[in-house]
């Protein structure tokens, strides 16, 4: 993405908050947020409700008749859960169709360029970040008070290292969110269980803070109090300074200045237009995404079984199926046919380039191989409901499948 070609949209639609991050105008992620609902991030002192001992895993309440899934393997290591025990949980996965929301024993609180874990007390950084530049900040993050905690040392960081005041900054996020992360659990102990011990912030903040501030243009919203808790939010960024602007004119709404209501409807819509011509059809299963390409208008004047064409054919598809699958935040178990080339070479090819176009989406994002039908099978981790599924839990609109 283009540098300082990044704008931040967002605005409410009843009970939504609607976030849209554009790059060049065009739509990247869009995400809808329940008002109040959300408990993402969340930590609570929970309590045991039932052990399933052959999936591993327990279900714990974090109020009366209200439980998440806790595996096993989202917990401290030696701790094991009885019924009726009170567990520190974090929800990291929200709820989906029948399924409760997932908790996690492994707490953290994400701060602008870190974050702090428990009891995890390693420090770690992150890979895209080069050994020097690494050595130093493990350095400076070391000289802090961790309170027995844990430290991450996001991507970032980095620019911390050419601004001093930024790097007095940091160390002082790494003591804060330290000294809260230690402050949630001593209060742990003398609280009832279904205690809500921190309350997380709202999605579309916790979407600014993960981006680099540097490449953002713009974050524009036209509701008042949204302007003033996002303007608060970014006092403390200098690279934000100014960015944060406030839409008022009643000649023209934000939402048809910037299309918004068509960019929703092509994001959940059943058939993804290709410039070829071609076109993707994307359904969704209980179990799984499924993604179509085909040739559409761009194959009636071709030789049929041309594999250079198909293979064109196919790399726009390869494009386009990576950006759809970031922009509707499709997780899980998701299958691609391609259009039959008949050439392994081509195929590998293909599925080179399909990974090199999933490598900059934040979600780990697997590309697996071809299966015996031939098919392409992906695998991208579920943070969040997908997008329709959003939109669907609204009252705002329940939307339909369209051609």
């Amino acid at each position: 993405m283009a540098d300082q070609k990044n704008q931040i949209i967002i605005t409410r639609q009843d009970d939504l908050t609607m976030t849209f991050f554009l790059a060049d105008g065009k739509p990247v992620t869009i995400d809808a947020q329940c008002d109040n609902t959300s408990i993402i991030g969340n930590i609570y002192l929970a309590r045991v409700q039932n052990i399933v001992s052959n999936i591993r895993a327990a279900f714990v309440e974090i109020a009366p008749g209200e439980t998440c899934f806790l595996p096993f393997d989202n917990l401290p290591p030696g701790l094991i859960p009885t019924i009726g025990k009170e567990i520190l949980i974090q929800i990291s996965k929200e709820s989906s169709g029948s399924k409760e929301p997932e908790a996690t024993g492994l707490l953290s609180l994400t701060g602008e360029h870190i974050l702090v874990t428990y009891p995890d007390s390693r420090i770690g950084i992150s890979h895209k970040i080069k050994k020097e530049a690494a050595n130093t900040l493990k350095r400076l993050v070391s000289n802090a008070d961790l309170r027995n905690n844990g430290v991450v040392i996001r991507t970032s960081a980095i620019q911390c290292l050419d601004q001093p005041d930024l790097l007095d900054r940091l160390f002082v996020e790494v003591e804060t969110l330290s000294s809260a992360l230690q402050e949630i659990r001593e209060k742990a102990k003398y609280s009832l269980p279904f205690t809500k011990l921190y309350q997380a912030s709202p999605g579309y903040l916790n979407q600014i803070n993960a981006l680099d501030d540097t490449k953002i243009k713009s974050i524009m919203t036209d509701i008042p109090e949204l302007f003033l808790e996002i303007k608060n939010f970014c006092a403390n960024k200098p690279s934000l300074s100014g960015k944060v602007l406030f839409y008022e004119d009643s000649m023209l709404s934000m939402k048809k200045l910037f299309k918004l209501d068509s960019i929703l409807e092509e994001a959940i819509g059943r058939k993804v237009w290709l410039k070829s011509g071609g076109f993707l059809v994307i359904d969704r299963t209980e179990a799984m995404t499924v993604i179509d390409v085909n040739t559409g208008k761009s194959g009636k004047s071709k030789v049929a079984g041309n594999a250079s064409i198909y293979f064109k054919l196919n790399q726009e598809a390869a494009k386009e199926i990576a950006a759809q699958i970031r922009l509707r935040n499709l997780s899980g178990i998701i299958l691609v046919d391609f259009i039959n080339m008949a050439d392994a070479s081509l195929e590998r090819q293909l599925l080179k380039e399909l990974e090199h176009y999933t490598k900059t989406d934040p979600i780990q994002t697997n590309i697996i191989d071809i299966t015996a039908l031939g098919l392409v099978e992906i695998t991208r981790k579920k943070t969040k409901n997908s997008l329709y599924d959003q939109l669907k839990q609204s009252s705002v609109r329940k939307p339909q499948k369209t051609d």
